[in-house]
């Protein structure tokens, strides 16, 4: 059987009125706020954002998406129909605080996450839907069962947390597995300083998340 555009895309569309809006008041957008959004879709979250924020650019790979994310019409708002994974942010940001959110695609969490990881001198905050078990590494804290070493990267310059699981019947299609909304908020300073930090990814031989 064929897969549709969507599924071979890893799209699950987020259309529970009550998540939204619990996803909203995580990431707490604000007058100031400038908002990243990964994968805006059908603007479910775009909507609440610009709303709410200063100003959003909403990155949608997906064509066919575009349209749906116009009828916002929102005056703060910049769509880009684009991959986030190839976008050159400092095309925007130019030394400007950001705030980076998204539901990620399961089969691309790993790529996006370590794309954000590089963008970190730029970043405020990070709030992410993920797979359950990639949020549980994530976040794991030192001397976890889980502790991995994309949890030493992130933990050395964020703090992060898991806030809520998300049921699969929140989404459409519905996943096979559940997910968690997790928040990265930018340490005021790393705990360690690397002075050569992709010798120490390679030390960690960082193969997946």
């Amino acid at each position: 059987m064929r897969k549709s555009r969507k599924h071979a895309l890893g799209q699950h569309f987020l259309h529970n009125q009550r998540v939204i809006e619990k996803i909203g008041r995580g990431i707490n957008p604000g007058k100031d706020d400038f908002i990243i959004e990964i994968g805006a879709g059908r603007g479910a979250l775009t909507s609440l954002l610009v709303k709410n924020a200063g100003k959003v650019i909403a990155i949608e790979k997906d064509e066919s998406l575009i349209v749906s994310l116009q009828k916002l019409k929102s005056p703060n708002l910049t769509i880009l129909n684009e991959d986030f994974l190839y976008s050159d942010l400092s095309r925007f940001v130019k030394g400007q605080k950001f705030k980076l959110v998204g539901n990620l695609p399961y089969s691309l969490s790993s790529r996006i996450l370590f794309k954000a990881l590089a963008e970190k001198n730029n970043l405020s905050e990070c709030h992410f839907l993920l797979q359950k078990e990639v949020a549980e590494r994530v976040c794991a804290p030192p001397g976890s069962k889980k502790y991995a070493p994309v949890s030493i990267l992130f933990y050395n310059f964020f703090l992060n947390t898991i806030n809520f699981t998300i049921a699969p019947g929140s989404f459409q299609p519905p996943p096979k597995v559940y997910s968690s909304f997790i928040s990265l908020i930018k340490r005021e300073s790393p705990i360690f300083i690397l002075k050569d930090e992709s010798h120490f990814k390679s030390f960690l031989t960082l193969r997946k998340t």
